[in-house]
């Protein structure tokens, strides 16, 4: 059954994966009691993190840390596990903004794994170096991120190839790099290769093409192409709602970005809801404080000045300082 749970997870079917994990720990719960194993924990986990869940994904995932290191304090053996745990743990730390807890995990990882010959063999490595290129881009910081993004491709289209999963993980970070670094040129060269390798060795609607796809909106909108960013938009926001939910942070990112484009073209009654629904989303699903939230409350404040609502635009300016 375990490895059905790893087939949902490279498929992107999350919430099958979600059921499968909880079917299994059940099972596991009656045979093995409060011990049970703590890679059913971390698949579990996972598919919390997937779907957004971060709360109960963090409470798993130091679950399965504990119960991964009670075993080897009684001579357990076997496969271990901290490395990847911690990595897990690391996502967490990223989607919730916690950029500084998530970097000390990753680079402990990497240190840990970088023994002579262990990454050009196995690429254990290459996985937290991903993570870490993605956490310093969400951290803003660019320098860092480029650096270790193009270091890991390179490596990666080495090893692994041009097809794997991860290969189009680390294409999508330097992809968004480039985007929100207005390099727009160089965006469109990797999302030309990125793009159609993702629906062909995915599928349309996997969380990571559906990730491309809004990221390929984003690079339309900020060059000013409104039609073409609206249907990779539409894309984007319909297949995120079907795959992952109304009030997953991924579909409360193309909300927000969807409506910056209609706020641009002064589609301002357009733009409104979708920004309200990001930014009430966000505060539900990341906290008041979290950066996507604070990003589309100043959009919204921005949003009701382009149209002429002043009180509104303060209403929102205040709820963003906090008071």
């Amino acid at each position: 059954m375990d490895y059905l749970g790893y087939i949902y997870e490279d498929q992107g079917r999350y919430r099958d994966m979600e059921r499968l994990w909880t079917r299994i720990l059940k099972i596991r719960q009656r045979v093995y009691g409060v011990e049970y194993p703590a890679g059913t924990i971390n698949g579990l986990a996972a598919a919390y993190c997937y779907l957004g869940k971060y709360k109960e994904a963090e409470s798993f995932f130091n679950k399965a840390l504990q119960l991964e290191k009670a075993w080897y304090e009684v001579g357990g053996q076997g496969f271990n596990m901290f490395p990847y745990l911690k990595c897990n743990l690391a996502r967490v730390y990223t989607a919730t903004g916690r950029y500084e807890d998530a970097e000390q995990l990753l680079c402990k990882n990497i240190e840990a794994a970088d023994a002579p010959g262990m990454h050009v063999k196995y690429g254990v490595n290459l996985r937290y170096s991903t993570e870490l290129a993605g956490v310093y881009r969400e951290w803003g910081r660019y320098d860092d991120a480029e650096v270790v993004f193009n270091k890991t491709l390179e490596a990666l289209r080495q090893i692994k190839g041009d097809e794997h999963f991860l290969t189009s993980l680390c294409m999508y970070g330097l992809v968004r790099l480039y985007v929100d670094r207005e390099r727009y040129d160089e965006a469109e060269k990797l999302f030309g290769e990125a793009l159609p390798i993702a629906r062909r060795r995915l599928r349309k609607e996997h969380p990571l093409t559906l990730r491309l796809v809004n990221a390929l909106a984003v690079l339309h909108r900020k060059q000013k192409q409104y039609d073409q960013a609206k249907t990779f938009f539409d894309e984007a926001l319909k297949g995120r709602q079907r795959e992952l939910g109304d009030d997953h942070p991924d579909t409360l990112e193309s909300k927000n970005d969807f409506a910056l484009s209609y706020k641009e073209q002064a589609r301002y009654d357009e733009a409104e809801p979708l920004l309200i629904q990001a930014v009430e989303g966000r505060i539900q699903k990341l906290g008041h404080q979290h950066p996507h939230t604070l990003e589309s409350i100043k959009n919204l404040v921005e949003l009701y000045e382009a149209w002429g609502k002043p009180e509104k635009a303060e209403q929102w300016r205040t709820k963003r300082a906090g008071k």
